[in-house]
């Protein structure tokens, strides 16, 4: 177990050892020099004073140095990397079950002159915005919904036809044109089902349907429970596809590069949940 981890540092280098040990070799060297320096401001050597006031002042530059240098590395969050979201053509995103009732959402859209007061709806908030977020070239949505979160997709088409009109809703075209609606229960099979799904979304032949590339439509792992959000992370472990996630309390939308730390602390998290039941 690394305990460095704390502080943001994955991994021990030999370069850190060295600047480990120089620091603590410095701040011995720092503390007698504070000790000499005091019984030298008894005696009138002044090359003395200038001598042992110099180590604390070159110990403090070298911590302030240290601090700048991995500042942004302790700050940040060491799972992910943080990386800016252009618009793209299409966008696959997981319903979550609103706390609210359809028809009070869709009443709230049609009286809405502006989408920023619908991204406090809880459970689809979310979704409104980072639907927005991609408006200028937004065109083709996959919605990936549950048997509870299906009647929820009026709400997105209603947003669509007010704020995005050009985009449509796609649907599966080698299932007689169904909606995509989960039929999994357990955990381990909905993530099976999500990838399975993404799988498909991305494949060759749909995305020539499309005219569309690989690199154009992002994946929104905003929505939906974590089971959901990892079937998601699976089936977009491909370097070429966008991630992103809307922040709850200030709706920001972040891309996100999953790293092998990342993907493997929640499948781990994940495993360790079922093992309890």
């Amino acid at each position: 177990m690394n305990i460095f981890k704390i502080f943001g540092i994955d991994r021990i280098t030999s370069k850190m050892v060295f600047m480990a040990i120089f620091s603590l070799t410095l701040l011995g060297l720092s503390v007698n020099s504070l000790y000499d320096l005091l019984k030298s401001l008894v005696s009138s050597d002044k090359n003395l004073f200038f001598i042992y006031i110099s180590l604390p002042i070159i110990f403090y530059l070298w911590i302030l140095l240290l601090y700048r240098k991995y500042k942004p590395i302790i700050t940040s969050d060491s799972s992910s990397e943080v990386s800016q979201i252009l618009p793209h053509r299409g966008i696959i995103m997981v319903l979550s079950t609103p706390k609210e009732i359809p028809e009070e959402i869709n009443q709230q859209i049609l009286e809405a002159d502006d989408p920023l007061p619908l991204y406090e709806i809880k459970g689809i908030g979310q979704l409104f915005k980072g639907l927005y977020h991609h408006k200028t070239k937004l065109e083709y949505v996959w919605l990936i919904a549950s048997q509870k979160s299906e009647p929820y997709k009026e709400c997105i088409r209603n947003f669509f036809n007010k704020f995005i009109p050009k985009a449509k809703i796609c649907k599966q075209k080698d299932y007689a044109n169904k909606d995509y609606i989960l039929k999994s229960k357990n955990d381990s099979d909905v993530i099976k089902e999500i990838k399975s799904i993404l799988s498909d979304i991305y494949s060759k032949e749909n995305l020539s349907d499309y005219n569309l590339e690989i690199s154009e439509i992002v994946v929104d792992v905003s929505g939906g429970s974590k089971p959901m959000s990892i079937g998601m992370i699976f089936g977009a472990l491909d370097s070429s596809i966008d991630i992103q996630y809307v922040e709850q309390n200030n709706h920001n939308v972040i891309g996100i590069k999953i790293s092998p730390e990342m993907l493997f602390d929640q499948f781990a998290k994940h495993l360790l949940k079922a093992s309890q039941k």
